[in-house]
């Protein structure tokens, strides 16, 4: 009988919070401090309000003589959005994309379909109001793959210098008044008493783990994220708080396609405002900062795309260019893989308790100041070969290692999918009623998880469009562990993982890994790779951190230079997590808000907003 109150009770505060989030999209329009109409032209013109786009609008605005307009598809939000333990909530709202992947064959087996969610923000802010906050530089040699054509390049100069320029770090929670920059750092101000003991288990078994950071360090630690006081912070809240007069921003504005002259040089853009049909030209600059979904499907709509697919798609060819290839994703497993039966955790009980809320209104402390991550690290095959073969100590082979990228992240989450019973996280991952009853449901005590982060994969997938109409989804094909090597990977650190916990269960606070057979896998002897590889391709599913779809480079599978100008076009940019060649090691909120302040600072340069005009580099396909 408590059992089915408590069922009740949490499905009654789920729902009524989830109908606050979806509909407290306010119409607040048009937001701007020195106006009060659209017109028809501006110097800029930036296609989405997300991470990308607020950065290149708050830099370029501080020259008082460029006007800048930036169409966000989605609407505002307001202040309940930045409760952080809330962000699970505006996955499946109005301020979410909605999108799924098409049917995968190697992955997302037990969801609906065979299709993972693929959220993205639709909202000003973008996805970065609706993710962790966490906020990681990288390894270094992920640049130096990506800049090796670029002439005379110097990690320092063209990596690490705006990196400096984009953060304002606190390595202590202290109350912050302003911000200077568009990325505001600070550590997790809440954990769970469980993540420190998994994190000991970490400790004993010889992984390294020091105090937080955003640079890149391996081992294990607290995680470093944008927050302002407790609150989600984004670079939507710094532009806002900036109040720029020559900045204008229109919610509810999707742009639908890009207007070329007939030298390919980009004039403005088509976009639908709440029904409306309408243009606006871009004088100096066209920025598409749409998303790795977004910009690759406007790029496709205007004509920017593989020929043969557009041909398909009955849309006149401006320029053919791998457009929408080279998608590749952050993938995760095992979401129910570890369960608890203490509550030492941070369980639903601790949110939804009142204490819990006014602390986070009066004190910006407690359970909603989390993000839902109380710890990561960085890890690879040769670190662990290293400790678990070798036996060398923990020092040196953190120092093999830290001069490597990492194969793996490991996120230690202290609630998982059965957390809600459920309600909402169930159907934001898009696990089947079947298996839910079959499996999830039969979980006795509380999931947490220690997920295992496929940091480079070698899969690589596409996104296309369904058809010529700018309403319509696209196709999404992240094609999911097509490569033997990510099944490789993951597989490594699950084996592992079992003697992590193993530590944690000696220390008495029942934690042990669920042993219940998967359905589909129970033909299979538990424990065994067999069975593991067989439980990953069930279970994996998207860590929500999509890139490369506009590639940049000099190479034919390239789509941008390292202007951020679109091959063979004229005033037509792109800047966004697309642009990425190839995965990070981390997350990659941090690396795209850098690559936005590299961006700004050459279209400043470039039209002599801010200093000399800067010497052209290289393009592979000239206008």
């Amino acid at each position: 009988m408590l059992q089915d109150f408590k069922a009740f009770f949490l499905f009654l505060c789920i729902t009524i919070f989830s109908w606050i989030v979806s509909y407290s999209d306010f119409e607040e329009l048009l937001i701007c401090y020195g106006c009060n109409q659209i017109e028809p032209e501006y110097d800029f013109v930036i296609v989405g309000g997300g991470t990308a786009g607020c950065v290149v609008a708050r830099r370029l605005a501080e020259n008082s003589s460029a006007t800048i307009l930036i169409l966000e598809a989605g609407g505002k939000g307001n202040s309940l959005l930045s409760i952080p333990i809330a962000s699970p909530m505006l996955q499946l709202s109005n301020f979410d994309w909605k999108y799924t992947t098409t049917r995968q064959t190697g992955g997302c087996l037990s969801m609906e379909n065979q299709k993972c969610k693929f959220p993205m923000g639709k909202i000003l802010g973008g996805t970065h109001q609706m993710n962790n906050m966490m906020y990681t530089r990288g390894h270094q040699s992920d640049y130096d793959d990506w800049f090796k054509d670029l002439p005379g390049y110097n990690y320092v100069k063209d990596v690490e210098e705006y990196f400096n320029r984009s953060e304002q770090t606190y390595l202590q929670n202290e109350t912050i008044s302003h911000t200077e920059s568009p990325a505001l750092v600070t550590p997790i101000r809440h954990f769970s008493l469980l993540s420190s003991i998994i994190l000991t288990a970490f400790t004993t078994l010889g992984y390294i783990t020091h105090s937080p950071t955003q640079k890149f360090f391996g081992g294990f630690y607290r995680p470093m994220v944008t927050q302002k006081n407790g609150r989600r912070w984004t670079t939507s809240d710094h532009l806002l708080e900036m109040k720029f007069p020559n900045v204008a921003i229109l919610t509810k504005s999707r742009a639908e396609k890009i207007i070329f002259r007939d030298n390919s040089e980009a004039v403005g853009v088509n976009f639908n405002y709440l029904g409306e049909k309408m243009f606006v030209k871009a004088k100096r600059a066209l920025i598409l900062s749409a998303g790795t979904v977004g910009s690759a499907k406007l790029l496709m709509l205007s004509g920017v795309g593989p020929k043969e697919h557009l041909a398909q798609m009955d849309i006149k060819l401006v320029k053919d260019l791998p457009v929408g290839n080279n998608l590749q994703d952050h993938l995760t497993t095992g979401m129910d893989m570890v369960v608890v039966d203490k509550p030492v955790g941070l369980g639903m009980a601790d949110i939804l308790n009142p204490l819990a809320a006014l602390k986070y209104l009066f004190q910006a402390k407690g359970s909603w100041t989390s993000n839902g991550v109380d710890f990561i690290g960085f890890s690879n095959e040769e670190y662990m070969h290293c400790k678990n073969q070798i036996k060398k100590n923990a020092t040196l082979c953190f120092e093999m290692f830290a001069q490597n990228k990492p194969d793996l992240e490991v996120m230690m989450l202290p609630l998982g999918v059965t957390s809600d019973m459920g309600i909402h996280l169930k159907n934001i991952f898009g696990i089947t009623d079947r298996i839910w009853d079959d499996y999830y449901s039969k979980i006795r005590g509380t999931t947490m998880a220690v997920l295992p982060v496929l940091l480079h994969p070698k899969s690589r997938g596409t996104v296309r469009l369904a058809n010529k109409n700018p309403n319509s989804k696209p196709l999404i094909n992240p094609n999911y562990l097509n490569h033997p090597y990510d099944m490789r990977t993951l597989l490594s650190f699950i084996m592992h993982c079992r003697k992590i916990i193993d530590r944690a269960v000696k220390a008495n606070f029942g934690v042990h890994i669920n042993k219940i057979p998967f359905p589909g896998c129970q033909h299979l002897q538990f424990g065994t790779v067999c069975y593991w590889e067989c439980y990953v391709r069930q279970t994996a599913m998207s860590c929500y951190h999509p890139i490369g779809t506009c590639k940049m480079g000099l190479t034919e599978d390239s789509v941008v230079d390292y202007n951020f100008q679109v091959h063979g076009t004229h005033k037509l940019f792109v800047v966004d997590g697309s642009v990425l060649p190839s995965q990070v090691s981390g997350h990659i909120m941090g690396p795209i808000i850098m690559m936005a302040e590299r961006a700004s600072e050459y279209l400043k340069k470039f039209h002599g907003i801010e200093g000399p005009k800067p010497k052209l580099l290289p393009s592979k396909n000239p206008a």
